[in-house]
């Protein structure tokens, strides 16, 4: 809400948008040229005053990614230069976020009149270059606007309107009450990482602000500044510890296993090769005696590799030589004749895709490069084989779009929900209005359109909707929000036209109804995206998820009132970790059995005519083994391969942007048997398993078919019995991939029920 008694007061209160699970959104600037600052002097009573111009050499304090870092870690500066735009000096921040940090800001300080109503800087860079502007107001809370520099060298004026609703964002300082309370505290002027390159510099000149007061009250203002007392001075820095003494125990001496290739995800065509260095006192440990053993995703010996001497000699730093079939590898080391606690993990996968994005794919995985991943990560997706990624917390200062296009990920962004108080946008009458929500999604569609390839229209919106009445399967709480998504699907298809929306479901198919009830149809609705995570003992299996039998009526529905809609799972996932399941949750499983139970999901859903998957989530959110939230990644918090990211690429291999023909029949409801198509072959591959526990599948072979090749879900190859003309395979809860020579669609039509024979859309 905004407040104004006259068109140049200051605005006394910013509204609110959505940042749910603690990160802040941002909203957009505005970028004005020189003549911005004329536009706003011409309102009567009007004066812009000067807050800092660089004249003399300073030293801003730097502050980076959300801590105050004094001094400045390694990679980020700040240097003072001779000529600035408007006065004889400006300021410099030089920045590094190749070496950690989110983002870097000059905090500027001093005098700041109240009832300000914009913000001007000075600005200039090499190149084009997304700036942030921060406001600390007088409770300590922080604002943000986005700042687009578009010249290239040359100095530039941005301007920030303050009274504008749609372009600023609420940053999360307590006490969180939306509300930019003046005077303010402090400006800061810096850049996140994302957009901009990783390492460059701006210049920063003359910030000045428009306000309302008159010469009399500036001069009372600056009076009371000035009689505040000054702040107390920093205590001298304590003491520097003692260094801590030099480790001499062999078993404590710090290893670090590393490859040239992202995520340690070799190809075939590579050499598989890794470097084992130790971080070791010559003096105190002269020489490390170590034997490394390699183990597959069973935990079978594959190899011992030759023992190793590091030492001084070597820089303590040896190569290593690995096998290089495909599969999913395990180190484990000895040094000096015991066994040390570190492990090490490698991967042959194959060589999925190339650089350009495949929006076609099925297949993508969960993630939060806004909420501060490494940007590195995305090199691992793609080096997969996955096609997109499902951003949260998307802003106007979107560091996962840059990610994507780098990685050529196709991007499905979600916004977060929206916050609590809604009654904010109800009306006298009764009636809701959410233009001031829908601003800022516009505003986001107008910078990122061209690099989003859909858009999630609330992440799990029951969460905070269900206050307005209703429960998890729906209720009162639809009505309203049907009139927010349909505000939020016009601004977002107004600015980005030919813009795809998903609107999100719970863990079955159940509110589209509803949604369709409200009036939501084909023209604010593209998809339906559950999110079918299986919290019940009970039903814990992918085979088990309830939305599976949903699927037909869905089909049958939109047939009925001719709607494009199509299903996306928008989260699912299965975690590995430690522990005792509680009667609703997730069970636990191990790193294997999580991959298993990718391949099983992904093959149930996507063969049921879901029409694509987002694992969640690519990385480990955490290191505690017991807990079910740290260890849905396909790697490792460290970014370590796990079984999964393995099975994954695999199945992206073996399907091949291909097509499901259906569930064969098998005459056991326990055995899970499908096939399908490769892009370019007519020669269906079979991927099947067992639900639970152990049996042979038979499958008659006749004289005329070529070689039998089977797989498992890692890429190695299996053994099975062919006696006969009758093959023999047998199957375990792990699935396997079965491809016969000479095996056509048409002899496996016969198996195929008649409600799957026909296209899947």
């Amino acid at each position: 809400m905004f407040q104004s008694n006259q068109p140049c007061e200051a605005q006394k209160t910013i509204k609110r948008f959505s940042a749910s699970r603690g990160v802040a959104r941002f909203v957009a600037l505005l970028a004005l040229g020189a003549g911005a600052m004329s536009a706003t002097s011409g309102c009567a009573g009007a004066a812009e005053v000067t807050v800092a111009d660089f004249a003399v050499e300073q030293q801003p304090r730097i502050v980076l990614a959300g801590e105050d870092t004094t001094p400045s870690p390694t990679g980020f500066s700040v240097s003072w230069q001779a000529q600035g735009a408007a006065s004889p000096g400006a300021v410099r921040l030089n920045y590094d976020f190749s070496q950690g940090g989110r983002r870097a800001l000059v905090e500027v300080g001093g005098f700041l009149p109240s009832q300000i109503s914009q913000v001007n800087v000075s600005v200039r860079a090499p190149q084009k270059t997304v700036l942030a502007l921060r406001l600390i107001d007088a409770k300590n809370e922080s604002f943000w606007v986005r700042l687009d520099y578009t010249g290239t060298g040359n100095w530039q004026t941005l301007s920030a309107d303050v009274n504008d609703p749609a372009l600023w964002q609420h940053g999360f300082r307590a006490p969180d009450d939306g509300v930019l309370d003046q005077p303010l505290r402090a400006i800061n002027i810096g850049l996140w990482r994302g957009e901009n390159p990783l390492a460059s510099s701006f210049d920063l000149d003359q910030i000045t602000v428009v306000t309302a007061l008159n010469e009399t009250q500036l001069a009372a203002e600056r009076a009371a500044f000035a009689a505040k007392p000054a702040p107390a001075v920093p205590a001298p820095p304590a003491a520097p510890k003692p260094a801590p003494p030099v480790n001499a125990d062999p078993q404590k001496a710090p290893l670090r296993f590393s490859t040239t290739v992202p995520g340690n995800l070799f190809y075939p065509t590579d050499a598989v090769k890794a470097t084992l260095a130790a971080n070791v006192d010559a003096a105190a440990i002269p020489r490390l005696g170590v034997r490394a053993k390699v183990f597959d995703a069973r935990d079978t010996l594959v190899t011992e590799l030759p023992p190793l001497a590091l030492s001084r000699a070597n820089g303590f730093s040896a190569n290593l030589e690995l096998p290089k079939a495909l599969g999913f590898y395990r180190i484990a080391l000895e040094v000096e004749g015991k066994l040390h606690p570190f492990e090490a993990r490698y991967a042959v996968i194959p060589a999925n895709r190339g650089a350009a994005k495949n929006p076609a794919s099925p297949f993508g995985v969960n993630t939060h490069f806004n909420q501060a991943w490494p940007v590195s990560v995305g090199a691992i997706v793609k080096r997969a084989g996955i096609a997109w990624i499902r951003e949260g917390q998307p802003s106007h200062f979107d560091q996962a779009v840059s990610v994507a296009r780098a990685n050529g990920l196709a991007y499905f962004p979600v916004f977060t929900s929206y916050p609590r108080p809604m009654d904010k946008n109800k009306r006298p009458d009764g009636t809701w209005d959410f233009s001031d929500v829908a601003a800022w999604h516009r505003r986001y569609a107008e910078i990122y359109g061209a690099d989003v390839d859909y858009y999630d229209l609330v992440n799990e919106p029951h969460h905070n909707w269900m206050k307005l009445g209703g429960s998890w399967d729906g209720g009162p709480w639809i009505k309203p929000f049907t009139v927010y998504g349909r505000q939020i699907s016009e601004a977002l298809k107004a600015a980005d036209p030919g813009a795809k929306i998903a609107w999100e479901d719970i863990d079955q198919l159940i509110w589209y109804r509803q949604f369709f009830a409200q009036g939501a149809k084909a023209d604010v609705i593209d998809i339906i995206s559950p999110h079918p995570y299986n919290f019940h003992r009970y039903a814990s299996l992918p085979e088990e998820q309830a939305m599976l039998p949903q699927l037909p009526a869905f089909r049958e529905f939109t047939r009925q009132n001719n709607l494009p809609w199509t299903v996306w799972t928008g989260e699912v996932g299965y975690s590995s970790y430690r522990g005792t399941a509680p009667a609703i949750g997730y069970d636990p499983y191990t790193e294997q059995q999580q991959a298993n139970l990718l391949v099983r999901m992904m093959t149930v859903q996507l063969a049921g005519g879901v029409e694509k998957i987002f694992w969640y989530d690519m990385r480990n959110d955490g290191t505690v083994a017991t807990n079910p939230e740290h260890n849905f990644g396909l790697i490792r918090f460290d970014s370590q391969p796990k079984p999964a990211i393995v099975a994954y690429a695999n199945l992206i291999h073996q399907f091949n942007d291909g097509k499901w023909l259906g569930r064969l029949q098998t005459g056991d409801a326990n055995m899970y048997v499908y096939a399908f198509l490769p892009r370019g072959s007519e020669q269906p591959v079979i991927v099947a398993w067992m639900r639970r526990g152990t049996k042979n599948l038979t499958v008659p072979i006749p004289m005329s078919v070529g070689r039998v090749a089977i797989t498992d879900i890692y890429g190695a190859p299996r053994q099975a019995t062919l006696r006969g003309g009758i093959l023999q395979i047998e199957l375990s809860e792990s699935p396997l991939y079965i491809s016969i020579a000479g095996l056509t669609q048409a002899r496996i039509a016969p198996l195929l029920p008649p409600s799957q024979t026909a296209p899947v859309r």
